[in-house]
C-alpha cells in the first residue's frame, strides 16, 4: 500500500460477540525500510440475562419477598439483596457467559431458608439466550399439642392413645399415647387441616371417638396449634340386698335414698325387690352410701349410712351391700293368781325359755299386782317355767306357760295368766278319834272338789 493514512471498519463481528462499528486508524510510513502496519480490534461477548422463579415447594405458588446473593462460580459476590418481585422473579442483564450461582439470604415470610447454591451458566450469545433458575422453598412446619383429661375432674389422663390424620383422612401418625402429664406433642406438620381421634381410652374410662379438627397456621411467626378431650370414666354398679340380721332370710319393701360421700342425694325412694335387691347402675367411680328411710314392715328403722366405694372400672365390677334390719320386739306381761280366788300373787319366780329350751332370762318375780313384764322380744315363741310358788302354794315345775310373740306390724303385748293351788292346811290331833275322823274326811273333800274346780277352769281355758 502506498504510504498514507488508513482505517479498517467492522462490518461483521464474531458469532457471540458485539459488533464494533468504529475505524480502526493506522498509518503507512515510508518505506525507507520495510515496516509492518499493525492494527488491533477487540470485541466483547454479548451478555446473557437469567431469571430466578421462586415458588413453593409443595403447591407451586410463586413467593415474592425472598431475598439473593449473586456470585461468580469463584465466589466473588456480583450483586447482593436481589428481591424476587410479585411474581416471584428476579431479572439480572448484562452477564457475561460464564458460570454463576444464586444463594439465598432471607426466605419468604413462613418458609425455611434454602442456602444451598443455586448454579446456573450464561451461554455464548451466538443468539439471544435467556438462563433460567428455579427456586423453591418449604414452608415452615408447625406443632400440635393435644391434652387429655377426665371430663368430671378436669385431671390430666395418661395411657389414651390417638391416631392422626390430614385432612383427606390419610393416617399421618398412630400409636400417639399421652404422657404422664395427659399430653401428646406433634412436631413436624406443614401448614394444613389435621384431625386426631382417639383408638383407645385410658383404662377405667369410655372411648371419646369424636373427631378433634385442628388447622396448623402458616408460620409467619412460631405457632403451637392446641387441642384437648375429656373422658367420662367407666360406670359402675352397686347392688344392695336388705336381710334380716337374724334369719338372714331378704326383706322387701325396705326404702333408701342414695348420696355421694359429699351428702348429695343422687337417687331417692328406692325400694328392695322380692329378691331383698336394690340395683343402681351408672356410678361414677366415687365413694357413696345408702340411708334407709322406711324399714320392711315390722322391723326397726336403721338409718345408719350405708357406706361404698364405686372403684374405677378397669374391669367390670358390681359392688355389693349388705344392708341388715333387727326385728321390732315385743313385750310379754305375766299374771299369777289364786286358781280359786283370783286374787293377785306376788313373790312367785319364774324363767323365760326360747321355744330351742335356752334360757333367756332367770329370777323374773311377780310384783305387788301379781305381774312381771318382759320387754325386748323378738318375734317368736317361748314359754315361763315357774321355778319358786308363793309362799303357801303349790310349785309346778314341769309345766311349760308358752306364748308367742307376733310380728310387730303394730306395738302388741302379749298376756299370759298362771294360776296357783294353795297348800292344804293340815289339823292338829285332840285326842277325839270321830271328831278327828270327821274333820280329816271334809278336809280331804274340800281339797277333791278344789282340784276338781280348778282343772275344770283350765279345761275351760284350753277351750
Amino acid at each position: 500500500m502506498p504510504p498514507g493514512n488508513y482505517y479498517f471498519q467492522e462490518t461483521a463481528a464474531p458469532a457471540g460477540y458485539v459488533f464494533d462499528s468504529s475505524k480502526l486508524n493506522f498509518t503507512i510510513a515510508l518505506q525507507t525500510s520495510p515496516i509492518v502496519a499493525t492494527v488491533s480490534a477487540k470485541n466483547s461477548e454479548k451478555t446473557g440475562s437469567v431469571l430466578l422463579t421462586k415458588t413453593d415447594e409443595d403447591t407451586g405458588n410463586i413467593l415474592p419477598s425472598a431475598v439473593f446473593d449473586l456470585y461468580k462460580s469463584d465466589g466473588t459476590k456480583v450483586q447482593s439483596d436481589l428481591v424476587t418481585d410479585s411474581k416471584g422473579q428476579i431479572l439480572v442483564n448484562s452477564l457475561k457467559p460464564g458460570n454463576y450461582y444464586f444463594q439465598e439470604t432471607s426466605a419468604p415470610s413462613g418458609y425455611v431458608l434454602d442456602n444451598k447454591k443455586l448454579t446456573f451458566t450464561v451461554e455464548l450469545q451466538t443468539i439471544p439466550q435467556l438462563a433460567k433458575v428455579l427456586a423453591q422453598n418449604e414452608q415452615q412446619t408447625g406443632s400440635v399439642e393435644l391434652t387429655k383429661t377426665d371430663g368430671d375432674t378436669n385431671l390430666v389422663l395418661p395411657g389414651a392413645n390417638f391416631s392422626l390424620y390430614d385432612h383427606t383422612g390419610k393416617e399421618i401418625r398412630s400409636d400417639l399415647i399421652t404422657d404422664n402429664s395427659g399430653q401428646i406433642k406433634v412436631d413436624g406438620l406443614k401448614p394444613g387441616d389435621y384431625y386426631f381421634q382417639e383408638i383407645a381410652p385410658p383404662a377405667g374410662y369410655d372411648l371419646n371417638s369424636e373427631i378433634l379438627n385442628f388447622t396448623i397456621a402458616f408460620q409467619s411467626t412460631v405457632k403451637v396449634a392446641t387441642v384437648s378431650l375429656t373422658n367420662s370414666e367407666s360406670t359402675g354398679v352397686v347392688a344392695l340386698t336388705k336381710i334380716d340380721s337374724d334369719t338372714g332370710q331378704v326383706l322387701a319393701g325396705a326404702i333408701f335414698d342414695l348420696y355421694k360421700a359429699d351428702g348429695t342425694r343422687i337417687q331417692s325412694d328406692l325400694t328392695t325387690n322380692t329378691q331383698g335387691q336394690i340395683e343402681v347402675s351408672d356410678l361414677k367411680p366415687g365413694d357413696y352410701y345408702f340411708q334407709e328411710t322406711a324399714a320392711p314392715s315390722g322391723y326397726e328403722l336403721d338409718s345408719n349410712k350405708l357406706n361404698f366405694t364405686i372403684v374405677l372400672q378397669t374391669t367390670t365390677k358390681v359392688t355389693q351391700v349388705i344392708a341388715k334390719n333387727a326385728e321390732k320386739t315385743g313385750s310379754v306381761s305375766l299374771t299369777k293368781v289364786d286358781s280359786e280366788s283370783g286374787n293377785k300373787l306376788a313373790g312367785a319366780i319364774f324363767s323365760l325359755f326360747d321355744d330351742k329350751g335356752k334360757l333367756l332370762k332367770s329370777g323374773l318375780v311377780t310384783n305387788s299386782a301379781g305381774e312381771l313384764i318382759v320387754t325386748g322380744l323378738k318375734p317368736g315363741k317361748y314359754y315361763f317355767l315357774e321355778t319358786t310358788a308363793p309362799e303357801g302354794y303349790i310349785l309346778d315345775t314341769a309345766k311349760h306357760y308358752n306364748f308367742e310373740i307376733e310380728i310387730q306390724k303394730t306395738a302388741k303385748i302379749s298376756t299370759i295368766t298362771v294360776a296357783n293351788t294353795k297348800r292344804a292346811v293340815i289339823l292338829p290331833d285332840t285326842g277325839e278319834s270321830t271328831g278327828s275322823l270327821t274333820a280329816v274326811c271334809g278336809f280331804i273333800f274340800i281339797t277333791l272338789a278344789a282340784v276338781i274346780k280348778r282343772k275344770l277352769k283350765k279345761v275351760h281355758k284350753i277351750k
